[in-house]
């Protein structure tokens, strides 16, 4: 009969660690998924402390037009959901991210969404992206977003219709410097130049 010898256990003792390993407040799980024509990241947030405070982002590479820039690439934020956790920082948390990544992909941190609501009574999410430094582009909607937030209730889309809203913010007035206005300036200048020197 095979006997263990406890006495073994007083020569050696017990294993213990030098560093006291501290978890992160959230953790994030990314996955990529690569299509024929495109791809896309996905990036799960999680609460250490309490696992059912999540929220996911998804988001793909896109080429978009700019007044202020033109056509350029941009990270699309195809889907963010906080499930209800709101006012806890998980929708900067994911924004920081979708910066960096942009930043990554050599974007130069730009990223752009389509502000909106689920449903028709639900809050749109104009504001909390404004409150970040994203805008729309149109100086009379940001400026109204900015109006509606200082009521301090919810802002449905009966009072803001979905928007895109771009990072960093488009500059306003600046739409004649982009390379396809000046196009179309040069066209059509030449265009009365030449009627001009057939008269």
């Amino acid at each position: 009969m095979l006997r263990f010898n406890t006495n073994m256990l007083t020569k050696f003792s017990p294993i213990s660690y030098t560093r006291k390993f501290k978890l992160p407040e959230y953790l994030i799980y990314h996955k990529a998924c690569n299509y024929r024509h495109t791809s896309e990241d996905s990036f799960l947030l999680f609460s250490t402390k309490d696992p059912s405070v999540q929220a996911i982002m998804y988001c793909n590479p896109e080429e978009i037009y700019r007044k202020d820039k033109g056509w350029i690439k941009s990270l699309y934020i195809s889907y963010l959901n906080t499930f209800g956790n709101q006012r806890k920082g998980l929708g900067t948390i994911l924004l920081n991210i979708a910066k960096k990544w942009s930043e990554g992909l050599g974007y130069e941190g730009r990223f752009h969404v389509f502000a909106s609501s689920i449903r028709p009574s639900e809050a749109v999410s104009h504001v909390f992206y404004k409150k970040y430094g994203m805008n729309t582009g149109l100086l009379s909607i940001d400026r109204k977003i900015d109006r509606l937030s200082k009521q301090k209730r919810p802002i449905t889309n009966l009072e803001l219709q979905p928007r895109e809203m771009y990072y960093p913010p488009i500059e306003y007035n600046v739409g004649n410097n982009t390379p396809f206005f000046k196009h179309i300036m040069k066209s059509i200048l030449s265009y009365f130049s030449i009627s001009n020197s057939i008269k």
